[in-house]
């Protein structure tokens, strides 16, 4: 930049973007202040290079649960040798540990939480579902 030109936000945001350049190293290629740099950040609304990333819980749940149906459903229709029998069993239970898990997660964050996505009643719902689905592949 030469003197009394104003910056090439555009070429800056490009960089800044491409994550390949430090900060310090764009202000000095652009030949801008830090602070300068800072504000038309907050600007433009450029996002942060560190912004956390969140983890969309629900999407998750309903996958995992999916994938402890239909093992369910596997186990019921296959007939299992007692060694298959046992691995199966404990894939369902660490299946239903992580599943427990992750609700256990999106309850606590759902109360923490100012906007509550998924429903508490949803959850128990889900958790009764599963512990039927179980009682019922005992009983077989």
């Amino acid at each position: 930049m030469t003197a009394g030109m104003p910056p090439d936000w555009s070429a800056i945001e490009h960089d800044y973007r491409q994550g390949k350049l430090t900060v310090s190293r764009i202000c000095e290629k652009h030949e801008i202040s830090r602070s300068a740099f800072a504000k038309a950040r907050n600007r433009y609304g450029w996002p942060g290079r560190y912004a956390k990333k969140t983890v969309q819980r629900a999407p998750l749940i309903e996958r995992l649960f999916g994938v402890l149906e239909k093992q369910i459903k596997n186990m019921e229709t296959r007939t299992m040798d007692a060694s298959n029998a046992d691995r199966e069993v404990a894939l369902l239970g660490t299946l239903s540990r992580t599943l427990e898990k992750l609700v256990e997660l999106d309850v606590k964050h759902s109360a923490s939480s100012p906007t509550q996505k998924r429903p508490k009643s949803e959850m128990m719902a889900l958790r009764e579902k599963i512990s039927a689905r179980i009682s019922q592949l005992e009983k077989s």
